[in-house]
């Protein structure tokens, strides 16, 4: 058990073997032997130094334990004695100099024959070194976790194979759960229904390939309401290479997507009233399209009428006006449908698109307003032009805004020179595919600083211009995932282009 006896008993068995007491002493642990009642009967040597006592004043050892160690010793050894069981713990002994020290304590029996305890030999191994060590590592440890739990976001830990291990407190008070409930992939059960299986997949892709997970998705809280987060996951790697453990950091970003789930709102709201306003600017170039088919319109049918009365009418005559009426009412209708589009307040429509049908659409809106302001528009788009996918109203009101802004520079340039082209590519950029459409006007072009400024809200180069549309319009192209830029013309004037993103099989599907 602990501080067991010291060799000095002529009585010991022992003592009639000189080489017992050279091994004994030679052992690197304090060692002792105890009767079969017992009681100490046997220490070696480096029990006597270290206590600094003597066998007679070791032998009643129970009063030199640590009082917070002292009970829970005797109780345990006298089971031991009792029972024949083995003996072990962990307590204090004290050292010459009074200093407690930590030993691990174990004896075992040694039977005769018929299987009765002779003595019982006990070794006592000082820990204090590891128990201190022990006790620095499980302090830090506590004050990482304070630390971690006191961390303003949520933090998780996972084993190398992905399966949860650890949260800070933060993270359990969200869920209302306990650890072992959140342990594996159980955290999945909290992630919205709508964003569970896509989660689950980039997680166990990142677990395969080492690589980081970036994902956001909504998380129920303990009282059942859905929040967004944003989750970085990050690897732990060994000297190897080999992933270890991960650290995921959950960010709620709830209040920042209903920031901008609400600007969104105001934007399209404001896209809403500048496609109006631009519209508005249209006014006499809507009313003359419009007009010119409804005249051919009335002018064929007073044609019907006048070859109706005859005895013999040219009934060839007649459906070939008949048919004029079709076609000048269809014609009408689709600039009524044109115009509606543009001013209709949809939401976001993301569809397949040819932007040759967008360009013919606006141009068709604008050719009344080009030829009063004199201005020759030409188109040039390559016959390969493929598709992209977005929002057909959307991407009309921003080339109408930029051809409306073309002929607004080339108001003060000659008439000859009035020549605006709506020129279509492909392009390429970071070596994605790419539709890109020109707008280029032959105006008196733009200041350096009015290029770098050009995109600003409320930043304007017109003396009536509120400064909106260009803003409105990057916003657009960029929430299409696009460019929209401006450059100066090699001859004169401006260039403003935009591109988009080819239409793939997976944005296709979307649209």
């Amino acid at each position: 058990m602990s501080l067991l006896g010291i060799a000095g008993d002529d009585r010991s068995p022992e003592r009639s073997e000189p080489s017992f007491r050279q091994i004994v002493d030679g052992i690197h642990g304090l060692v002792c032997t105890m009767d079969a009642r017992g009681e100490l009967e046997f220490v070696n040597q480096q029990i006597v130094d270290f206590t600094g006592r003597t066998f007679e004043e070791l032998r009643d050892w129970q009063p030199l334990l640590h009082e917070e160690d002292r009970d829970e010793v005797v109780r345990r050894w006298s089971h031991a004695v009792a029972t024949g069981l083995p003996y072990e713990s962990e307590h204090r002994i004290p050292r010459a100099d009074g200093v407690f020290r930590w030993f691990h304590v174990r004896g075992m029996p040694m039977r005769d024959a018929s299987g009765s305890i002779v003595r019982w030999c006990v070794l006592l191994v000082d820990i204090d070194d590891r128990r201190s060590a022990e006790e620095v590592s499980k302090a830090r440890e506590r004050e990482l976790r304070l630390l971690i739990d006191s961390f303003p976001g949520m933090v998780a830990v996972a084993s190398a194979d992905g399966q949860h291990e650890y949260a800070n407190k933060r993270v359990m008070d969200y869920v209302g759960q306990t650890l072992a409930e959140a342990a594996g992939l159980g955290w999945l059960g909290g992630i919205h229904p709508d964003d569970r299986e896509a989660v689950r997949a980039a997680w166990l892709r990142s677990v395969a390939s080492a690589e980081p997970m970036d994902v956001q998705h909504r998380w129920r809280r303990f009282d059942g309401v859905y929040r967004w987060f944003h989750a970085r996951v990050e690897p732990l790697f060994d000297e190897n290479g080999r992933v270890i453990r991960w650290y995921g950091l959950l960010v709620d970003v709830d209040d920042r997507k209903r920031a901008e789930e609400t600007l969104r709102r105001s934007e399209a709201q404001l896209a809403h009233v500048t496609r109006v306003t631009t519209m508005g600017e249209l006014t006499a170039s809507i009313a003359h399209e419009v007009n010119q088919p409804l005249t051919a319109i009335v002018n064929n049918a007073n044609a019907c009428l006048g070859l109706l009365p005859e005895s013999m009418p040219d009934l060839h005559e007649v459906r070939e006006a008949l048919r004029d009426i079709v076609d000048d009412g269809d014609r009408a209708s689709a600039i009524i449908a044109r115009v509606r589009r543009l001013v209709k307040n949809a939401p976001f429509e993301s569809v397949l698109l040819d932007l040759r049908d967008v360009v013919h659409d606006v141009v068709t809106l604008a050719t009344h307003e080009s030829t009063r302001r004199a201005v020759t528009v030409r188109v040039d788009l390559a016959d390969d032009l493929p598709p992209v996918v977005g929002d057909r109203v959307q991407l009309a009101q921003v080339l109408m805004n930029l051809v409306v802004n073309a002929m607004d520079a080339m108001t003060t340039a000659d008439e000859p020179r009035r020549v605006l082209v709506v020129r279509g590519r492909r392009a390429m950029h970071d070596g994605a595919a790419r539709v890109a459409l020109h707008v280029e006007d032959a105006g008196i072009g733009l200041s350096r600083e009015a290029m770098e400024r050009l995109f600003e809200p409320f930043y304007t180069t017109k003396a009536n211009g509120l400064g909106m549309g260009l803003a409105i319009s990057r916003s657009i192209v960029d929430a299409h995932g696009g460019r929209l830029w401006v450059e100066p013309h090699p001859d004169a004037g401006t260039i403003v282009s935009f591109d988009l993103p080819v239409a793939t099989a997976m944005t296709a599907d979307r649209g």
